[in-house]
């Protein structure tokens, strides 16, 4: 059984379980992408390698997301578009991440 099936199968909230797969949709859709798995309960869509000037040098996914035990997080391309960003309501965001999220999916159907 693959990963993504193993880690989507660990969801016990039904509700939860549910956006994820609506985010599943979203984000495949939006990216062109298939989903994947990254570190522990990360979902990516795409790959991107990145190198900084200290040498260090990786790989992360285009865009995210991780269902959270409580709250999700995206994991997007950095994005200034203040609008886009209030509309996510209550959240923590960091420089590729908007974290802390109290939201239903709902608020993600433009």
């Amino acid at each position: 059984m693959p990963v993504l099936v193993i880690f989507l199968e660990t969801i016990e909230h039904p509700r939860k379980k549910q956006e994820v797969y609506k985010l599943l949709e979203i984000f495949q859709d939006i990216s062109g992408f298939p989903p994947k798995m990254w570190r522990t309960g990360i979902i990516g869509f795409g790959k991107y390698h990145y190198a900084y000037a200290s040498g260090q040098s990786g790989a992360a996914p285009l865009v995210g997301f991780s269902p959270r035990k409580t709250k999700f997080s995206l994991y997007i391309l950095p994005v200034e578009e203040e609008d886009l960003l209030n509309r996510l309501g209550k959240a923590k965001f960091g420089k590729s991440c908007v974290y802390e999220l109290y939201w239903s999916i709902s608020i993600l159907m433009f």
